[in-house]
């Protein structure tokens, strides 16, 4: 018994009888517990819990086939097979006790609002404090703000900057290569602008050839020249 206990209470890689096994519910049938249990003659053995009044069940319902509604024995036959039945209270007068028919419900045009509904949630960047962008000893993408060169930025305004920028694959056109040390002429940080339905926090450089923003979420680089104004 205690084998058979460990074998069902095993990994399931391992278990006894698992799904998909070539054995499967034979291996239960072979286990050494089982030895002398008749699997044959397991239906023509009675239950181990036979309900009150179930002893002549097949009985009452063979008579049950051909005994009239009429016949005086009738409602006992029916008490007795359902006598363990659960007792319910009449649905419909339980629930509908002045007996009219119970109005239909009209559907709804909003039932339909979440069919096909897809939840995704969008993260709001975070607003940054006055400076805290350039703060921060290293940007997305390579951009490097000197140390003596920090300014507090409250609104667009104009501000010279030195930006050391290191290795940035994806440098707007005007900027200088790599490694080199490049002097922006504008720069800029905005606390609340919609762009695609989302909040974008961003600061702007001024150059030749266009305006470009350096987006500090996704570090991409957003080309404004046509929306500059």
């Amino acid at each position: 018994c205690l084998d058979f206990m460990g074998c069902l209470m095993s990994a399931p890689e391992t278990r006894i009888g698992k799904q998909g096994a070539s054995s499967g519910f034979a291996s239960i049938v072979k286990h050494p517990w089982f030895r002398s249990f008749d699997w044959k003659g397991l239906h023509e053995r009675p239950g181990p819990l036979i309900p009150t009044g179930c002893e002549n069940m097949g009985e009452m319902l063979s008579y049950l086939k051909f005994c009239p509604k009429s016949d005086a024995r009738f409602p006992h036959l029916i008490s007795e097979i359902t006598r363990n039945f659960d007792k319910f209270p009449d649905a419909v007068d339980h629930l509908n006790p002045s007996g009219k028919p119970a109005s239909r419900v009209e559907a709804d045009a909003m039932d339909n609002q979440f069919v096909g509904y897809t939840y995704k949630r969008k993260r709001k960047p975070r607003l940054p404090i006055s400076g805290q962008l350039f703060e921060e000893a290293k940007l997305k993408g390579g951009a490097e703000v000197a140390e003596a060169d920090k300014v507090e930025l409250t609104g667009i305004q104009e501000a010279k900057i030195v930006l050391g920028l290191m290795e940035d694959p994806n440098l707007p056109p005007g900027v200088d290569p790599p490694n080199a040390i490049t002097r922006i002429k504008k720069a800029g940080l905005s606390g609340s602008i919609s762009y695609a339905g989302w909040e974008l926090v961003f600061w702007t450089i001024s150059v030749p050839a266009a305006v470009f923003s350096y987006h500090s979420t996704t570090g991409e680089w957003l080309d404004l020249s046509s929306s500059e104004g």
